[in-house]
């Protein structure tokens, strides 16, 4: 097929490996949303997308769903394949790529169901942690200082389109963040030495759930501000769990309040 679409500029790619850079993502409020399935997710969400790119010599499917983009007025150009890999984060690029606008605020919601995260650096596990909070119904996602960027490539592709649809904050201070929560909510925190096992803790229909660093768990300067705190309980010899899938299994216990 055919595509009348322009040429990437030299400049242009020199900018979109540029936004692979937390500090210019920040400075252009602009990241990057790479393949068929999550363009297909953000096109259809309230975010906002500057420009698309795909590699020349691409398949029908993504000449359509640039097409789609095109006629929503988003200018769509063609890299050629080494140009396009160039531009990529992932170890096996796929063949399109949108360049995205932050949201206009970084604005806290009191959902019902919160997830806090405190230096939680793993970009895989943030973006597990996002798709799995909405699998299970929790709404917000507030990330505090230490984790991994909400825009870094491998977080957004984790979160497999979840980040489009679910509110996900990042905040300089979570003390601040954590007094803000009204009182009829319980704020309750996963810790190895934890006071109860999971299965004992209670239901509220109004719940935050803090997860702490991979390897250091919770600052111990939030701890003062939970509620209650729990271990998930284990059979095995292993140390811990992985951080994600601590979450999921919370979660999973927390979702039917």
């Amino acid at each position: 097929m055919s595509l009348s679409f322009p040429k990437l500029s030299q400049a242009q790619r020199k900018y979109i490996r540029s936004l692979h850079r937390s500090k210019v993502r920040d400075e252009e409020q602009s990241f990057l949303v790479e393949g068929e399935k999550l363009c297909r997710e953000i096109i259809r969400s309230e975010y906002k997308v500057s420009s698309i790119v795909i590699r020349n010599n691409t398949s029908t499917d993504i000449i359509y769903l640039a097409e789609e983009f095109s006629g929503k007025g988003i200018e769509v150009f063609i890299a050629e394949a080494s140009e396009f890999d160039s531009l990529c984060d992932a170890k096996t690029p796929q063949d399109i790529i949108a360049i995205a606008r932050y949201p206009s605020e970084n604005t806290y919601v009191h959902h019902k169901k919160i997830i806090v995260l405190d230096r939680v650096a793993d970009p895989g596990n943030v973006g597990t942690i996002i798709r799995t909070a909405e699998w299970f119904g929790f709404e917000s996602i507030i990330l505090g200082k230490g984790c991994a960027d909400r825009f870094n490539p491998k977080t957004v592709r984790s979160t497999m389109g979840s980040l489009f649809r679910i509110t996900v904050c990042e905040s300089n201070n979570l003390e601040v963040y954590l007094r803000t929560i009204p009182s009829d909510y319980s704020i309750l925190g996963a810790l190895l030495n934890g006071e109860k096992e999971l299965n004992e803790c209670s239901r509220n229909d109004k719940t935050v759930l803090v997860f702490g660093n991979e390897s250091m768990g919770i600052e111990p300067s939030l701890i003062r501000y939970l509620t209650g705190t729990y271990i998930i309980k284990g059979y095995g010899k292993a140390e811990s769990l992985n951080v994600a899938v601590a979450a999921g299994i919370s979660m999973f216990h927390f979702a039917d309040s």
